[in-house]
């Protein structure tokens, strides 16, 4: 099912054996498009270290409750590498977080989890060395709540801002960003592909998308109240004129 990201932020999180915390923000890569962790915020618990969970770890989560079960204990969270709040996370220190665990890491294959499209498959399956060969090709993580109101350039116009993004929960993956264009289109969001953004301007805080101002303003608008179906997944991909990616993806 498809979700938002800004819907899950005060979820609560679960150890095996207590209470971890809540989730104050989400990291994706900008290469396949993927939430790679969840940033927990412990209160007291673990004082000035940041705890990253990553989506290989939960159990499934009881959505109606607003709470993400992880299988992990909550020793192996205090255990594993240390990571200073406000930090950025650097490659090495994924490097080190992936072999604390013995998990095989998302650039190592073809797919979003690169082993496999779904994270969680991956709890189990253990590797004894990630290279650094394979971790050149690791792209950056980006916060979800600081990409939240980069702005939006079309190829002929800047068009809006980003203001969500929309999730698989199964995958992780980011099926779309939410385009904000009330300043032009008065009380309206559209939904982007992460196929059709052309360009990530970080230092710039901007994303350029392969449409123009045209495409944007006639898109089918997006009801952030109401769940988004295949339906309207197909009518979005048909005036497009995009490949589906339900029909391109590797499974």
């Amino acid at each position: 099912m498809l979700r938002s990201l800004n819907s899950i932020i005060g979820y609560s999180f679960s150890a095996k054996n207590g209470t971890i915390g809540s989730c104050k923000d989400a990291l994706i890569d900008d290469h396949k498009w993927t939430v790679r962790f969840l940033d927990v915020d412990t209160g007291g618990w673990l004082t000035g270290q940041r705890v990253l969970i990553s989506p290989i770890s939960l159990g499934q989560p009881d959505w109606s409750s607003s709470e993400i079960p992880t299988q992990l204990s909550k020793e192996s969270i205090e255990n594993s590498p240390a990571l200073a709040t406000n930090v950025p996370v650097s490659k090495q220190w994924e490097k080190s977080y992936y072999s604390h665990f013995g998990w095989p890491h998302y650039a190592t294959g073809m797919h979003l989890w690169g082993m496999s499209p779904h994270p969680r498959e991956l709890f189990n399956t253990k590797v004894e060395e990630i290279k650094d060969a394979q971790w050149e090709k690791n792209p950056n993580l980006r916060s979800v709540s600081e990409a939240c109101g980069y702005a939006v350039d079309a190829e002929n116009d800047r068009f809006g801002s980003v203001s969500d993004f929309i999730f698989d929960d199964e995958t992780w993956a980011i099926r779309y960003l939410v385009i904000d264009t009330r300043k032009w289109l008065p009380s309206e969001s559209v939904l982007v592909a992460p196929s059709w953004v052309k360009d990530v301007n970080w230092s710039d805080s901007s994303i350029a998308v392969s449409m123009t101002k045209e495409e944007i303003k006639n898109s089918p608008s997006y009801n952030e109240t109401e769940p988004i179906n295949k339906e309207y997944e197909m009518l979005l991909y048909d005036y497009h004129g995009r490949p589906k990616y339900w029909e391109t993806e590797k499974r």
